[in-house]
């Protein structure tokens, strides 16, 4: 055992410094408290980083539809999601496609309609953002058919609308 240095007192006497044992601590295991905290500080982690995605992820196909169905106000529009799966949009857009089919598959909105004087229909894919019982918020990120405008860059901005409330 290694000779301890004597540190004098303020009275000049001699007293030996304490005693520094591996058993200072107890009967603390430090190998146990470390492997503890290890796997406490990888939890955490691990937490940290899922709580958030699960706080953000949609409900599913099933509890999305019955969100959307309703009347819904956009800046140029208001749209009706009907439960028999179909849409009405008042006032009319160019092109006469006031009516057609939607349908939310892998929590993305499906709508498919026909223009006055076309023979195949046209669709898009809408990513949802947000959708709750007063916003709702998407972008397209795919459209096919004689609707699709010219020259556009997909995935589109941000469309946000709100749902038309009646009074009782």
């Amino acid at each position: 055992m290694p000779v301890l240095p004597l540190v004098p007192s303020a009275s000049n006497d001699v007293i030996p410094a304490p005693k520094i044992t591996p058993n200072v601590l107890g009967n603390v295991n430090m190998t146990m408290l470390f492997k503890r905290f290890g796997l406490m500080s990888r939890t955490c982690l691990v937490a940290a980083v899922l709580v958030p995605a699960a706080a953000l992820a949609l409900p599913d196909d099933a509890a999305l539809t019955q969100l959307l169905v309703g009347t819904w106000h956009g800046h140029r529009h208001d749209t009706e999601y009907r439960l028999d799966g179909s849409w009405i949009m008042d006032p009319p857009d160019e092109g006469d496609n006031t009516r057609g089919k939607w349908r939310i598959e892998h929590g993305r909105l499906i709508e498919t309609w026909r223009f006055t004087d076309e023979t195949e229909d046209s669709s898009s894919v809408e990513e949802i953002i947000e959708l709750t019982d007063k916003i709702f918020k998407s972008r397209i990120i795919l459209q096919e058919g004689p609707g699709k405008p010219e020259g556009q860059v997909l995935p589109s901005e941000i469309f946000t609308v709100t749902r038309v409330t009646t009074k009782k």
